[in-house]
């Protein structure tokens, strides 16, 4: 069986299985580094960032990262779009809370 996490009393029923055909792994080749600074080192080995794009990345988390009190009054406009497209991705497309929008008639046809 694939172990999921720990059921409790008010859901004894384990919800969510790692997928056995790609399972998540984390590489051991990696040291810990914060999320917020990784994204920025690897953007930067690609891309020549402004201060400002460092800055949007860095705190894309908005609120929600680990570094939210940081945050806190410093807002910028690129930072407060990167944050939001970054929580409607993870709360509403890749969910799929927006598919009752989706045109029936196109998803018939295989047209999306």
């Amino acid at each position: 069986m694939v172990q999921d996490g720990r059921p409790t009393k008010k859901n004894p029923e384990q919800k969510y299985k790692r997928s056995e055909s790609k399972p998540y792994k984390i590489s051991g080749d990696l040291c810990h580094i914060d999320h917020s600074l990784r994204s920025v080192e690897l953007a930067a080995r690609y891309i020549d960032l402004t201060e400002e794009e460092e800055h949007a990345i860095f705190y894309h988390d908005g609120t929600y990262g680990s570094l939210a009190y940081d945050l806190k009054g410093h807002e910028e406009p690129l930072q407060t779009i990167i944050h939001f497209a970054d929580f409607w991705a993870a709360q509403f497309v890749e969910v799929g809370k927006l598919d009752v929008f989706k045109d029936p008639e196109s998803q018939e046809e295989g047209v999306e």
